[in-house]
């Protein structure tokens, strides 16, 4: 299979690359250090907040799309 981002070799177990899964994953682990400098903040939030960062790298900012894609594919099925 082939990664939903860059069409690079997928992890054994997901949808994306090595490089996007780790994106992924660090996007994740930061939400928790946010949510409690920021007062419970919201996953939609904080993704807008990091996408808006010159710092933020390309991985990071493809995976912050595939997830808003996938909130508003789940909020129109």
């Amino acid at each position: 299979m082939q990664c939903k981002l860059c069409k690079r070799e997928d992890e054994k177990d997901g949808d994306l690359c090595r490089y996007h899964s780790a994106a992924r994953d660090a996007l994740k682990r930061g939400h928790e250090g946010w949510k409690q400098a920021y007062s419970g903040l919201s996953w939609r939030d904080y993704l807008n907040r990091v996408k808006a960062l010159d710092e933020t790298g390309q991985w990071i900012k493809e995976v912050i799309t595939l997830e808003e894609a996938s909130s508003v594919d789940k909020k129109l099925g």
